[in-house]
């Protein structure tokens, strides 16, 4: 490791793949309480991030010490590098382990404008607060202070009225106010946590002599409220092989009945209740599976340099396409469809998880209009990075198109097919100059399944095909 990182710290970047392979080196392990990649970061060399990242280093992985990658970009007002890192997929919201602030606190608090505006155009989230119960919102100087304010309301979906327009008529009235999927916090023993996200955490529980993961929203803010309850309104509605199955869910009394007894139409991002004053935090128990999710799977053989069989593919793909088809035919919108949002299952099917974004599809007479902002760059359909706000249920087929495509090329869309990063503005590219991640002629996969994603993923959304038309496609395909 020693080698490799005095490479690092001579800016010979052309010579990090080949000492990766000659020394067989974890370019994800820690050297002196550091990975490569922090490094990197600390000497500021840009050629060196991007070589070790084109490598497999990890954008999120840090430590106590040092923090994350994105919070010492951020901190050091290093603007390309954080540029970098966000496009290979560092997380926008990842919080600091000591004081729960996010890499927007540390780019408000200094004034800097510009790495505020990049972090807010990657869907950083102003409302997460840290230890103090502050949010970047509170931390902002005058300079910064305007524009934030101004993207906030842009953040959230600000129909008439949240409870009319979308929860009362598909989730309220059916199934938060009958009790079969309510549940005691109590009941649910902890057995393991797994991570830590935007919204709160995830743990393994045992539940009635079973395993069950749990998501837990910790943040009581009116906007991760909303994301609680619009994903009990889909998974209450969902019962289908390829989504993911739920068990139950923790609505705190205390929040419900304030909800009820307040007026709709106040602030939703103020907070609900203090902390203080709720007992157990929200939260929604799904079936557990330990297999994990395809974007680990693919990361894992794109490692081992196993690719996956024609057959697997073929699988894969139609599990996703018949989860989707059963989705869109309850005229709901995923919109962040992505490989970390898909679980194996025990017998290698697929799952599709995570519906806080989704959102009931709008008809062309709604006035209401769609969040712009929503799901995750790289895999965003160009009409939402054109901030269009009237989409259609299309913008879940191109996102499946990247998906077809990650699974074939075992790798996140846009990582190292990009010329130069420095410059490179990928909603520009991908929502006006029709950009598509590199699709050479393979083997990879079958032609069928090539041909499919070029499909999914046109520039016109009424050029794409339905989930019903793709699911006929993939059933034809013969080996």
């Amino acid at each position: 490791m020693q080698n490799l990182i005095n490479i690092i710290l001579s800016h010979e970047a052309e010579k990090i793949p080949m000492i990766l392979k000659s020394y067989q080196l974890d370019i994800n392990s820690f050297f002196l309480d550091r990975t490569p990649l922090q490094f990197a970061i600390q000497d500021k060399h840009l050629g060196c991030i991007k070589v070790l990242l084109e490598n497999g280093a990890d954008p999120n992985l840090g430590n106590e010490n040092y923090g994350f990658p994105l919070k010492m970009a951020v901190s050091n007002n290093f603007y390309e590098i954080t540029n970098l890192l966000l496009e290979f997929g560092a997380n926008v919201d990842q919080a600091d382990q000591k004081n729960q602030e996010t890499a927007l606190h540390f780019a408000v608090f200094s004034s800097n404008e510009r790495i505020t505006k990049l972090l807010l155009s990657f869907g950083a989230n102003p409302f997460l607060k840290d230890e103090f119960d502050e949010t970047p919102i509170d931390l902002a100087t005058d300079k910064v202070l305007a524009f934030l304010k101004d993207y906030s309301i842009k953040f959230i979906d600000y129909s008439p009225s949240l409870f009319d327009k979308f929860i009362n008529p598909y989730q309220m009235d059916t199934k938060l106010n009958k009790r079969e999927y309510s549940i005691d916090f109590p009941q649910l023993k902890e057995i393991q946590h797994i991570a830590n996200g935007a919204f709160g955490s995830v743990f393994i529980a045992e539940y009635k002599d079973k395993y069950v993961a749990v998501k837990k929203f910790s943040n009581l803010h009116g906007y991760s409220l909303e994301l609680f309850e619009r994903e009990i309104s889909v998974l209450c509605k969902c019962n289908h092989p390829n989504i993911i199955q739920i068990i139950g869910y923790h609505y705190p009394e205390e929040i419900l009945q304030k909800n009820q007894t307040e007026n709709k139409e106040n602030d939703k991002n103020e907070e609900i209740l203090k902390k203080s004053e709720i007992k157990y935090d929200p939260c929604i128990v799904l079936e557990y599976l330990p297999k994990g999710t395809l974007y680990e799977k693919l990361k894992n053989l794109k490692r081992k340099k196993v690719k996956l069989k024609h057959p697997i593919i073929v699988r894969y793909a139609k599990d996703i396409a018949e989860g989707m088809k059963y989705l869109h035919s309850l005229k709901f919108i995923h919109r962040d469809l992505k490989s970390s949002n898909i679980l194996i299952t025990e017998d290698n099917h697929l799952k599709i998880i995570d519906f806080g974004y989704s959102r009931y599809e709008a008809k062309e007479y709604d006035l209401d209009p769609l969040t712009f902002n929503t799901g995750t760059l790289n895999w965003m359909a160009p009409e939402i990075l054109r901030k269009e706000s009237k989409y259609t249920s299309k913008v879940d087929v191109y996102s499946y198109g990247l998906v077809l495509w990650e699974i074939v090329f075992r790798q996140v869309p846009y990582r190292v097919h990009l010329q130069s990063v420095r410059n490179y503005d990928l909603r520009n590219e991908v929502g006006y100059k029709k950009v598509r991640p590199q699709l050479p002629i393979t083997k990879q996969a079958p032609q069928e399944i090539i041909d499919l994603i070029k499909k999914c993923w046109k520039q016109n959304p009424d050029s794409r095909p339905s989930f019903d038309e793709i699911c006929k496609i993939l059933s034809n395909i013969k080996f």
